[in-house]
């Protein structure tokens, strides 16, 4: 038995499904994961980082044991896939970056990912460093290359008083999980998935900061939509009681949005179901959504990349081992791909909504994701639900023999007195292996011709007949 199709179809569904696995583990993650399993020390070293988010972290200190232990997993995660660079002089110890994955471990507590694999280098300067992009100076900076900027003085300052509502550490992590969304590709899908929503809900108030009316926010907030959720990040997690008070919906929402609620120290900070509860029956506030829909605006691991694919491995082989018995002109599969692709772009807007933005990927997408497998579809359809079979006998007049360069055999290329099966010469080439040399005028061809529901015709079955014998030979 020929196990070249089965073994042909095992490993493109391995290579499938290793794409998938790597594309849901960033390099970081199985770098960490490895750490984790093999890594002998990682209990002392754990409990290192414990002691240092102990000193710095309050958010750390009112964790239950568990929740410490998750909080120190994050950490270890941030720390072992991220680079620290002192500059002007600043030597970087264990603790700045203890320190610095803490604030990352805070923010992204209620993600099942730490969200930051985008960012690979933190530079850190003594205090505030001057900036040529800018022209001026700053405190710090969260760049779209993956790059973070901080000034260790005010890092530390944005610790010393955790109810100030002022921490440069947050406030640059909450642009680094903005950008993530844009640049990066590890990121938590809720949060990509809703951050919009809260944007819409937080409009308002952004409207009014830009007005110049007053805020339970900084006037900061005002500079544009970014720092507006940099400082919300920063008044949420230090003036919790506060924020829900002013600001109900903002907060509420922000909850949702980062999956957790400072206000629940009891519980590992955790968004529980009754605060979901609350908001929903209190007719007054902005209630959250039952499901949270789609965002195909931040989403890089997009449905249509598997159609894709499928229709490259999986479409493509099988119409390439097919059609060359199917009976049609080349024309058949020019007309077939136009009358695809232009359904799917008559289909443009709803694609749109489905997250295929470009017009080059929706071409893609029209032609290797829907047209391909359609033409699979339709040949295999045809193939297994015959209406009609008949069989057509052809002299053979002339034959000539070919090396193919393929499989480096060679094959005899006939030519017959049939008019219609000229038209196919691919049909009329046998391989000379295991036929018997014979004089060409006593040969003729049988061919069984069937006709598919769809109305297509293809070669069934084909034979050699010797007619001084009237012997046949089955297709090699």
């Amino acid at each position: 038995m020929n196990l070249s199709g089965p073994f042909l179809i095992a490993i493109v569904l391995v290579f499938l499904l290793l794409m998938v696995f790597v594309n849901q583990m960033s390099s970081s993650k199985i770098k960490v994961w490895l750490l984790l399993l093999f890594r002998p020390y990682k209990n002392a070293e754990f409990r290192e980082i414990g002691a240092n988010l102990e000193k710095h972290n309050s958010f750390y200190r009112n964790l239950s044991e568990a929740g410490k232990v998750r909080m120190i997993e994050k950490c270890f995660e941030f720390i072992y896939s991220k680079s620290l660079e002192g500059r002007e002089g600043l030597e970087v110890t264990e603790e700045m970056h203890v320190a610095i994955a803490g604030t990352a471990a805070q923010i992204s507590f209620g993600f099942n990912t730490s969200g930051f694999n985008h960012y690979k280098t933190i530079r850190i300067f003594p205090e505030s460093f001057y900036s040529k992009m800018h022209d001026r100076y700053l405190k710090g900076g969260a760049s779209t290359s993956g790059v973070l900027f901080l000034s260790w003085k005010d890092f530390m300052e944005g610790f010393a008083d955790d109810k100030d509502k002022y921490n440069l550490g947050l406030h640059e992590m909450a642009h680094a999980l903005r950008i993530q969304l844009k640049y990066g590709n590890d990121f938590d899908q809720r949060f990509a998935n809703y951050v919009d929503s809260w944007e819409e809900i937080a409009l308002p108030e952004f409207s009014r900061l830009q007005n110049g009316e007053s805020s339970f926010l900084r006037p900061y907030a005002a500079t544009n939509i970014e720092e507006f959720f940099a400082v919300c990040v920063e008044h949420f997690f230090e003036a919790a009681a506060d924020f829900q008070k002013e600001l109900p919906d903002i907060f509420n929402h922000l909850c949702f949005l980062l999956n957790l609620n400072p206000l629940n120290k009891s519980n590992d900070f955790r968004l529980e179901q009754d605060f979901i509860q609350s908001v929903n029956n209190d007719h007054s506030r902005v209630s959250f959504p039952a499901k949270v829909r789609k965002n195909y605006k931040y989403d890089t691991n997009h449905w249509s990349f598997y159609y894709i694919l499928g229709g490259i491995f999986l479409g493509l082989t099988y119409v390439y081992h097919v059609s060359e018995w199917f009976l049609f002109p080349d024309y058949f599969f020019i007309c077939f791909i136009v009358t695809g692709v232009a359904i799917v772009t008559g289909f443009r807007k709803y694609f749109y909504s489905k997250g295929i933005f470009l017009f080059r990927h929706l071409m893609l997408f029209g032609l290797l994701g829907v047209t391909v497998p359609a033409l699979a579809i339709v040949l295999f359809l045809d193939q297994q639900i015959v209406v009609d079979t008949r069989v057509v006998n052809a002299k053979i007049i002339d034959y000539s023999i070919l090396k193919d360069p393929r499989n480096k055999v060679l094959i005899y290329e006939y030519r017959v007195d049939n008019s219609y099966l000229m038209n196919y010469p691919k049909v009329l080439k046998f391989n000379a292996f295991g036929l018997e040399l014979a004089d060409k005028e006593f040969l003729s061809i049988d061919m069984e011709l069937s006709t598919g529901f769809m109305g297509l015709t293809r070669v069934s079955d084909r034979k050699l007949i010797y007619r001084n014998a009237d012997i046949p030979q089955q297709m090699p």
